[in-house]
């Protein structure tokens, strides 16, 4: 699928953080961002004109400037290799590329070679859901990861012994990549679904784990609720620390309680309980 980079110039009190949360109500997927810089990533699907002229409008309200970037599907492979550093849990987990040495002194290695974009605003969100995905118990539970990616969460809860994983992502390139990632990673227990949370049919899920952005998880809670099995655990992350307040609210208001979260980079990992 083809990408567009939109590359902000940050100036001021525009520090990333603040221009991630200004970005929030457009549908960017990802971002990266260094000391002066924040660049964000749309799929070229969501990238019209109002769109365009929205963010011209918001770029001059704040006072800074931005240049955007077409990235062809195969351009953006070669950018995601370049940028890609291994995700660890120290004592617990780690994520790492084919191109990556191996781990030493975890429990569980998790080898991906993605074919989609994946920036590395995502690393810190991968991170801390991984974080709390060590305290929760998988062994027999059924499982949805909900927007899989290239199937990280879905692998580990494979190696922590869950009993059923349905995992699903609206993306095809998500969907094959992650029925890839699991065979190299020699996991063969996940359901991958192509489509959207319409298409799992599944009812009853122990734990549920949605590491996608604010938009389509407060649009999707509701829904949620109705396929968590009582006491199952939902770990919501891709949520800016400007957000938490309004998605815990929300989650709250679906029937959700409010256990914990975790706070890395400006990013926010929920853990929320169906009593």
């Amino acid at each position: 699928m083809d990408n567009y980079c939109v590359c902000f110039r940050l100036a001021g009190d525009i520090m990333p953080d603040v221009m991630m949360a200004h970005l929030s109500d457009f549908p960017f997927y990802s971002f990266e961002e260094s000391e002066d810089e924040l660049k964000a990533y749309i799929h070229a699907k969501d990238w019209p004109k109002e769109t365009q002229q929205g963010i011209k409008s918001l770029s001059e309200a704040l006072g800074i400037s931005y240049r955007e970037e077409f990235l062809p599907y195969q351009n953006w492979n070669a950018i995601w290799e370049a940028n890609f550093q291994p995700i660890e849990v120290p004592g617990f987990c780690g994520v790492r590329a084919s191109f990556h040495p191996s781990f030493e002194n975890i429990k569980h290695e998790i080898l991906i070679d993605p074919e989609m974009a994946f920036g590395t605003g995502h690393h810190a969100t991968t991170f801390m859901v991984m974080d709390l995905m060590q305290a929760i118990p998988f062994r027999g539970k059924k499982v949805f990861d909900y927007g899989c990616g290239t199937g990280i969460l879905a692998i580990l809860a494979a190696k922590l012994e869950a009993a059923h994983i349905d995992a699903v992502d609206i993306e095809k390139p998500a969907y094959e990549n992650t029925l890839k990632n699991a065979e190299k990673n020699s996991v063969f227990i996940i359901n991958v679904i192509h489509g959207t949370l319409e298409q799992v049919t599944q009812q009853d899920f122990d734990i549920i784990l949605a590491n996608i952005n604010r938009n389509v998880i407060l649009d999707s809670l509701d829904t949620l609720f109705e396929k968590a099995a009582s006491g199952a655990s939902l770990v919501l992350s891709g949520i800016l620390h400007n957000d938490l307040p309004e998605v815990k609210q929300a989650a709250e208001s679906s029937g959700f309680q409010y256990e914990r979260h975790l706070e890395k980079d400006g990013w926010i990992a929920l853990l929320m309980k169906k009593a």
